[in-house]
């Protein structure tokens, strides 16, 4: 009688680790479906993200390009200018 008692104890243990098992699988495997259907906007969402990153490189090569024609522009101006508090 013992050992029948034994025995269920131990297949209700095997049984409630394979369910808790189980239900890690599911989850597991649920978590991968739902990355699997969410790659295709992820992937569009980081060539947009590529693509926006590129137009700003862009307008930044151009800023600063701009920047360095104003700057000599100043320079140039400037060297043109005499100062009345000069000294002779």
């Amino acid at each position: 009688m013992k050992n029948k008692h034994f025995l269920k104890d131990l297949l209700d243990t095997f049984s409630a680790s394979m369910k808790s098992e189980f239900d890690v699988i599911k989850k597991a495997v649920s978590a991968v479906k739902m990355l699997i259907k969410i790659m295709p906007e992820q992937k569009q969402n980081i060539q947009d993200m590529s693509d926006e990153l590129e137009q700003t490189q862009d307008k930044m090569t151009q800023l600063q390009s701009q920047l360095t024609k104003d700057q000599q522009s100043l320079q140039d101006e400037l060297s043109t200018v005499k100062y009345p508090f000069h000294k002779k």
